[in-house]
């Protein structure tokens, strides 16, 4: 629709300038949120008061807009020097629209604040976070500026493509290693190619996937068992048969809230070898 086009070329106008706000020589994380859920819910309440109490780690949270900024800062008062709310202009109505959200959370990576900036969706616990920073960018190659890991899945269905052989697996976009501004163009790529790669389910993921097959150089694949572990638990039965795999967990991604077993796994993984 027009309305539609409009919105797309609104967001492409925006990474033009958001390419001049990189803040050089920094390292920090980057979130993105939007809508009353996510601002006000526990996730990104938890992740805000892991990063508040951290030391030496700088933040920076992408909401759509001016409104959500105050909300948001109201929230963080304590921890304003440490993190930075900025808003990209856009309606909230507009974000209530199948796959907005995931142009939105897009949208958010292309402001890439930091010279090394982590990038991880808002239901994730981070142990140690100087340890994931340092071990994850030190995994990345000269060349490689997108830090990936593999999805569980490797290619879920609905999500295929017959340009990719079946053997190229997914990367999951919930947790992110950017070396800014060398992932800039990666980045609005992977927009553009939203519009054309959209699965039914609404997830960027396919998107990414193509856009890592010809791009594969300048990709780092990470450890999954070590950056987005989906369940560190070694009682839990994906890892049942190696509970090795729990202590080397520095990222956990799952919905906390949602779900009995990932609490029980939270707590599991608050008391592992890294806590």
């Amino acid at each position: 629709s027009e309305l539609c086009r409009s919105f797309h070329k609104t967001m492409m106008s925006m990474v033009f300038f958001l390419l001049l706000d990189i803040v050089k020589g920094d390292t920090g994380i980057l979130l993105a949120a939007t809508g009353n859920r996510v601002l006000e819910g526990l996730e990104l309440r938890i992740l805000l008061e892991e990063i508040c109490q951290a030391r030496k780690i700088k933040a920076h949270i992408v909401v759509a807009n001016k409104k959500e900024v105050k909300k948001l800062e109201s929230r963080i008062k304590e921890c304003n020097e440490k993190i930075k709310v900025s808003h990209l202009g856009i309606k909230n109505e507009f974000l209530q629209r199948t796959g907005q959200l995931r142009k939105f959370k897009i949208l958010a990576l292309t402001q890439c604040p930091f010279n090394k900036t982590l990038y991880v969706d808002n239901d994730v616990e981070i142990n140690e976070f100087h340890q994931v920073m340092q071990k994850g960018f030190n995994l990345m190659t000269e060349g490689q500026v997108i830090g990936t890991t593999l999805s569980a899945n490797c290619v879920p269905m609905k999500h295929e493509n017959k340009f990719i052989p079946t053997s190229f697996c997914e990367r999951n976009g919930g947790v992110l290693f950017l070396k800014c501004p060398e992932a800039m163009p990666l980045l609005k790529q992977w927009l553009s190619l939203l519009y054309k790669q959209i699965s039914t389910d609404g997830h960027d993921q396919p998107a990414l996937r193509v856009l890592a097959y010809h791009n594969s150089n300048k990709f780092a694949v990470l450890p999954r068992q070590v950056f987005n572990c989906r369940h560190p638990c070694p009682s839990s039965s994906q890892n049942a048969s190696n509970s090795s795999a729990f202590h080397n967990c520095l990222i956990y991604h799952a919905h906390i809230p949602k779900h009995a077993i990932n609490r029980s796994e939270l707590h599991c993984f608050r008391r592992s070898a890294f806590s």
